[in-house]
């Protein structure tokens, strides 16, 4: 699963911290998931009828990769307001003011201002990047990545050779910021609505979700599952009908703290950029 790399992308990894001979040679590891094991994909319009059947990922020469289907898990959910009327036919500008507005749940009692995130202008090779919820810095800014976890998510977007300010829909996945309370299942709940609708609006090729609460929101998990048992392998979601794959890795920021991840990181981008 390696990628063959030129010179400009050797020195775009070294700028990443990730020593190429180190890595040269990763592959995205093997799961072996029995057949009885084999989970139903999600439908995050919550219609069982159109999921479609799990599938399971041809073998490469180097690794033997299952897509596993994201498991719809019961959870509990306290009653929350509706969400804002007409938000499914919502284009992008009318989004982001629904989301300003949003009185959904507790998050937007202390916000400062909502981060629906950046779209891409162009549609060739086009990705979607779901992050965790908004740090302080972000949600000053309005931007889902902010400071050196920008530079550094754009470093490792254009190794695999996507720009980030065109090819790249960002967002996260929760609006608001929590300052004090965590963002929990309900808030994520919320939240889906808005992430589906930008979902369906970009239609991306792709989408990487980086981080715990961007996983749990995507793959609508009532508890979040390690980033180990969730990475090296295509999850796929379905929006109104359409199916799209999902990988996950860890954050830019997660990565800033714990450089030796930053292999792993890149052998998921590999997974990604192959499909």
């Amino acid at each position: 699963m390696s990628l063959e790399l030129d010179t400009r992308q050797r020195a775009m990894l070294q700028e990443m911290g990730i020593i190429t001979y180190a890595i040269k040679n990763i592959a995205p590891k093997a799961i072996n998931t029995p057949a009885t094991g084999q989970k139903s994909s999600i439908n995050l319009q919550n219609n069982p009828a159109q999921a479609p059947a799990p599938k399971v990922a041809v073998a490469t020469p180097q690794s033997a990769l299952i897509s596993r289907p994201a498991q719809p898990t019961a959870a509990v959910l306290t009653a929350l307001p509706e969400m804002p009327a007409g938000l499914q036919s919502m284009d992008w500008p009318a989004l982001q003011q629904a989301a300003t507005t949003c009185q959904s749940c507790h998050l937007c009692t202390s916000r400062k201002q909502a981060v629906l995130g950046t779209a891409a202008s162009s549609n060739d090779n086009h990705w979607l990047v779901v992050g965790d919820p908004p740090s302080e810095a972000d949600e000053l800014q309005s931007l889902p990545f902010t400071g050196d976890a920008a530079d550094l998510l754009a470093k490792m977007l254009k190794a695999i050779q996507l720009d980030m300010g065109t090819q790249v829909t960002l967002t996260n996945a929760a609006k608001c910021r929590s300052s004090g309370k965590s963002t929990g299942v309900n808030e994520l709940a919320q939240c889906s609505h808005y992430l589906r609708r930008q979902i369906a609006l970009t239609q991306p090729q792709m989408i990487l979700a980086m981080g715990r609460y961007a996983a749990q929101a995507l793959l609508q998990q009532a508890e979040p599952e390690g980033l180990a048992k969730l990475r090296g392998v295509v999850h796929r979601i379905t929006v109104d009908g359409k199916s799209y794959p999902v990988i996950v890795t860890y954050t830019p920021q997660w990565l800033l703290k714990t450089p030796g991840d930053k292999a792993k990181a890149w052998a998921d981008l590999q997974l990604a950029s192959k499909l």
